[in-house]
Formats: structure tokens, C-alpha cells, sequence
């Protein structure tokens, strides 16, 4: 049966090399897309469910820039908002219509480690409860609502100028890689009482600037993944290997 692919980031460039790697893979009655729009990517799923049909394959890039000589006090909400905002969305939109055997993979970065953060920070985006007996929908949305609160929470002492004193990083983009690699974890583990049977794949994938070689080659074997294949599952990938999300205790 025909597969259908879909590559979601505001980068149009490197989205329309995956999209196109996907076609190459999956063969020309694939149906691929590559969205640079969150709101459209949404719809898109949207409209996938009103016609009964679903996602083989989903690609989050989410990516947002930061501006050289603006305070990052003046541009932090924006930058999460875009950063890991929108891969919320992506994740609530796209987990109802996921197909058996589906492969959902985030391209983020290796400054999703834990490490970068100090200790009493990392248990704000790792071992939260998830509902008990929640449906995968209601675990991801409620894992994904706590992560919401954590980063408005950062937000707030950028701006307050206490961000410092708490121990955050003064790079806004290491909270938000770190939260993005903790949403794909919620995914994961919203998935993971059926993914054995239906055969799903949730992980992330690095795309650092050593790795920008080979990026492409990588998230294409994270989407591909054949049938029957239990891990890497819920993990952060470079160079195909799978790295924990804490290097150190």
C-alpha cells in the first residue's frame, strides 16, 4: 500500500532534501510533503483524519533563529514558541492518525543532553507521571502541557533576569533543544504500551553542525526503518547510535 510522508520545518531547503529522499525511497506512488507551516502542517493532519487516511511517516524539524544583537530576554517566547510550541502541535496533531508502522523522528540536537542543564534542573523535563491508564492521546497532552509550564517558567526568568541565578544556561537554544528531545520522550512513552504490537518508531535525530554532512543521510534511516524493528526507541541518534539523554549522572 502507497505510503504517505510528511516533513514539517520552516527550513525549505533542508525539508525538500528529506521530502525528496523520502520519494526516492519510498517509490512514486508514495504521497510525500514537506510543510514549512506549523498551522498547515496541522491541517494537513487534520485532513488526513476527515478522509480516513494516515501518516507513515512524520519528520519534525522545527527550527527558529536567533536574532544577532536583540536581548534574549526580547526574543526568548518567540524562539520557544516556534522551537517547541509548535512541535506540540505537530505531536497532538499527527499521533491520532499515525499509521501501523509508522516512524515519527525529531531533528534536534546533541544540546538536548540533560548535561547541559545542572541537577536541579533536569527533573523539570525528565520523570514526570503520566496519567495512569490515559489513553496515548490524553499521556501526551498531559506531558506535553507540563513541558509548557516548565519553559514559560524559563521564559519568564529570562525576562525577569533571574534566569541566571537558577541555574539556566544563558544560550536559550539549549532549553528549548532539551525540551524538545523531552517531548519526543513523551511521545514515546505515550506510544509504548502498543508500540510493540503496532509497530511505531518515536526518536530523535542530531543535526549539529559536525553532523550536517551526514544529517540527511541519517534522518532518512530513522524514517526507514524496516518493519519489525524495536529499537532505537525513544532515544536521541547520532551517527545512528543512540545517546542518553543524560551523559552523566
Amino acid at each position: 500500500m502507497p505510503k504517505t510522508a510528511v516533513v514539517i520545518g520552516p527550513d525549505r531547503r533542508s525539508g525538500g532534501e528529506v521530502a525528496a529522499g523520502l520519494a526516492e525511497l519510498l517509490g512514486t506512488e508514495a504521497t510525500v510533503r514537506s510543510i514549512t507551516d506549523t498551522a498547515k502542517a496541522v491541517a494537513f493532519a487534520h485532513a488526513l483524519a476527515a478522509a480516513g487516511k494516515q501518516a507513515d511517516i512524520v519528520v519534525a524539524a522545527p527550527a527558529a533563529g536567533i536574532e544577532p544583537g536583540v536581548r534574549m530576554a526580547d526574543q526568548v517566547a518567540a524562539y520557544l514558541d516556534a522551537n517547541n510550541g509548535d512541535l506540540h502541535l505537530i505531536m497532538n496533531a499527527y499521533l491520532p492518525v499515525l499509521a501501523d508502522g509508522a516512524r515519527f523522528v525529531v531533528v534536534s540536537s546533541t544540546l538536548g543532553s540533560l548535561d547541559h542543564l545542572p541537577l536541579r534542573l533536569r527533573g523539570r523535563f525528565d520523570g514526570f507521571p503520566e496519567p495512569s491508564q490515559a489513553s496515548p492521546g490524553a499521556a501526551l497532552a498531559s506531558g506535553l502541557a507540563h513541558l509548557d509550564e516548565v519553559l514559560a517558567a524559563y521564559a519568564e526568568a529570562v525576562a525577569a533576569g533571574t534566569a541566571a541565578a537558577e541555574g539556566w544556561p544563558a544560550w536559550i537554544e539549549v532549553a528549548s533543544r532539551v525540551g524538545q528531545i523531552a517531548a519526543m520522550r513523551c511521545l514515546a512513552r505515550a506510544l509504548a504500551d502498543v508500540r510493540g504490537k503496532r509497530d511505531l518508531l518515536v526518536g530523535a535525530v542530531c543535526a549539529d553542525p559536525d553532523t550536517a554532512g551526514v544529517a540527511l543521510d541519517e534522518v532518512l534511516w530513522a524514517a526507514t526503518l524496516p518493519p519489525g524493528t524495536r529499537e532505537p526507541y525513544g532515544r536521541m541518534l547520532k551517527h545512528r547510535t543512540a545517546m542518553p539523554f543524560a551523559y552523566a549522572g
